[in-house]
């Protein structure tokens, strides 16, 4: 998935897909990369657009490396809408993270060229706008209601394999 976290589509596809994983632990494996649509550090973004979408895609990197990437990464698309440095900072704590480690972190180089490396293979699928998924080898982008429902149900029924066109 390539997704940012101030993106109300990314949201919605994301409350789908963790409903799905959740009644099939274990059988899908499921990989994050952040494509933050905004200026501050994805070069691709000309004008402001999510302006706290590279604080958001940071301070989740620095809630993986504490080890609650996944709580943290909920919180933050349930409140994408209302996001800026003082609420994902408050929603981090929530989360179980240490204030200190997560600000260290954030500025850290690391960090960044972590944000630098998922853009740089979102180019290279390409990422034409968030969120995209690459499910089995195929691309798909965008959000519509039920279809990554569908899409993985069917997949799991057929033991990972795309039904014939």
């Amino acid at each position: 998935e390539f997704s940012a976290y101030q993106c109300p589509f990314c949201s919605a596809a994301h409350d789908e897909i963790r409903e799905v994983m959740n009644r099939n632990r274990g059988k899908i494996r499921f990989t994050h990369f952040h494509y933050p649509l905004d200026m501050a550090c994805n070069p691709a973004i000309r004008r402001p657009f999510h302006e706290h979408a590279c604080l958001a895609s940071s301070a989740a990197i620095c809630g993986q490396a504490q080890g609650r990437f996944w709580e943290f990464r909920d919180r933050l698309f349930e409140h994408g809408r209302d996001l800026d440095g003082g609420r994902i900072r408050e929603l981090a704590v929530e989360a179980g993270l240490d204030r200190e480690r997560l600000d260290e972190c954030i500025r850290s180089d690391r960090t960044r060229e972590r944000i630098l490396h998922d853009l740089d293979q979102g180019l290279r699928i390409p990422v034409q706008g968030t969120p995209t998924f690459v499910i089995n080898g195929r691309v798909i982008s965008g959000y519509r209601r039920g279809l990554y429902r569908r899409i993985l149900h069917e997949l799991l029924r057929n033991d990972g394999q795309w039904p014939e066109s």
